[in-house]
């Protein structure tokens, strides 16, 4: 019996493990190369909103079907993903809203229901502002947010994976503000013009 559990543990760690070089990958190919992958990623966070959305709406009209739900939900995913890759404006909307009202929603609010409708408040503020200004400003407001967020979780990765990084918090910081910068640095060297071309 101890030797199951040991291998289940020692399972568990190595997916872990790759799912975090999975991570470190993702992130670092969202900080260097954001804008260029933006319709993938427009793509997947409308897909996201879209099952979320189809799903909690069907999930309060309909009761009994557990199936049902799910399947609208994918559904809504994939018509609002092809909607938001098509569109590009409505795509950096939702693609911008959706990671400022994530990292507002990241952040540690008192516990309290009062807390709660106030962060949800926020996340919806956050959500609409970030994706009218990303309109606005699409080029500049998506290297920005690409390069910052994946040097973010580029870091955190990183923090797991040594346990070095995550007892110097001071070092985590350096590795997040470095590869910001030259993450923004690359995207705007190698999509030099690609604003005008939208």
């Amino acid at each position: 019996m101890g030797d199951i559990i040991h291998s289940i543990q020692g399972m568990t760690e190595g997916i872990g493990q790759i799912m975090l070089a999975f991570t470190l990958l993702f992130a670092v190919l969202q900080c260097f190369f954001g804008y260029k992958l933006l319709r993938a990623w427009i793509a997947l966070i409308g897909f996201l909103i879209g099952f979320v959305l189809g799903f909690v709406i069907t999930r309060s009209l309909i009761d009994g079907e557990a199936y049902l739900p799910a399947v609208i939900g994918i559904a809504a995913g994939f018509i609002l993903a092809f909607v938001a890759f098509r569109i590009y404006l409505i795509g950096v909307f939702l693609y911008c809203g959706a990671i400022a009202a994530g990292a507002v929603n990241s952040l540690a609010f008192p516990s309290g229901d009062g807390w709660r409708v106030l962060s949800i408040v926020l996340c919806v503020l956050a959500f609409i502002l970030v994706g009218l200004l990303a309109i606005k400003f699409a080029r500049p407001c998506i290297i920005a947010v690409t390069a910052a967020t994946g040097a973010v979780n580029a870091a955190d990765a990183l923090r797991q994976m040594f346990e070095e990084l995550a007892r110097n918090r001071m070092l985590v910081w350096g590795i997040i503000i470095a590869l910001a910068a030259a993450g923004m640095l690359v995207q705007f060297y190698t999509t030099r013009g690609a604003g005008r071309r939208r």
